[in-house]
């Protein structure tokens, strides 16, 4: 399983897109690690592909679209635009 994800900080400035086949354990590292420079830890959209090339090819798609294009995916996805971590 892979997965194809979009982190904010709590801010809602920044935006980190990225591929994984551990999501749990992506946002444990950066909940945890004081080795990122910016805190960017709230997963507040993911989707879930059964190949990798699949995810890499949504992850390229979604880091093509603009802010507010993202903004409008992870509207849709997450309404509130909450933390899903804990739904994991």
């Amino acid at each position: 399983m892979y997965y194809t994800y979009i982190l904010e900080n709590n801010q809602k400035t920044l935006l980190f897109v990225g591929t994984t086949t551990n999501l749990k354990q992506v946002i444990k590292d950066r909940k945890n690690d004081d080795v990122y420079l910016v805190d960017c830890s709230n997963l507040v959209y993911y989707e879930v592909s059964d190949s990798e090339e699949k995810a890499l090819e949504k992850e390229n798609a979604i880091k093509t679209m603009t802010r507010a294009e993202r903004e409008r995916l992870i509207k849709a996805f997450n309404p509130n635009e909450q933390d899903l971590s804990k739904e994991l």
